[in-house]
């Protein structure tokens, strides 16, 4: 996580991968309960396609757990977008690449009062100064579909 110049509250993220060909676990709760698998470029490609199952218009919420292996996790509310995979220039391998932009305090703050996917989330939200390589040591990231710059529609 590298902080975006020229913005406010964006950070460039990316985190290595396998390979393209690797699953992403994908679950539902409502309307329909449901799971499966989708191959890490089906996942990238919801950024770039237009559509109702595209992210590419309305960037989704996220809920990024971050944290080094000794500390206590923190939650850190955003949007995701301009999501894709490139080469590591470091190295072997791939990379997911993505902007995260923190919501604001007042955005984070009509999320606790929903009773959407991302409420408990929102509830231990800190909006970091600072994300240290320390802090990325071990990273969760849940996308939430189904109210990107809506929180009040969740």
């Amino acid at each position: 996580m590298t902080p975006v110049a020229g913005s406010d509250g964006a950070y460039s993220f990316s985190m290595p991968i396998d390979s393209v060909s690797k699953a992403v676990t994908w679950f539902t709760d409502r309307p329909n309960r449901d799971a499966g698998i989708m191959k890490m470029t089906a996942f990238t490609e919801l950024w770039s396609k237009d559509g109702n199952d595209s992210f590419k218009g309305d960037p989704p919420n996220v809920s990024f757990i971050y944290g080094s292996a000794n500390g206590t996790p923190k939650t850190m509310i955003a949007t995701m977008s301009d999501t894709k995979i490139v080469g590591d220039p470091n190295g072997s391998g791939e990379l997911l690449q993505a902007t995260m932009t923190v919501l604001t305090d007042e955005e984070v703050a009509t999320l606790t009062k929903t009773s959407g996917h991302l409420a408990s989330h929102a509830k231990r939200h800190t909006a970091p100064a600072i994300i240290s390589t320390a802090d990325t040591a071990k990273v969760a990231v849940f996308v939430d579909n189904s109210c990107a710059h809506d929180p009040g529609g969740c």
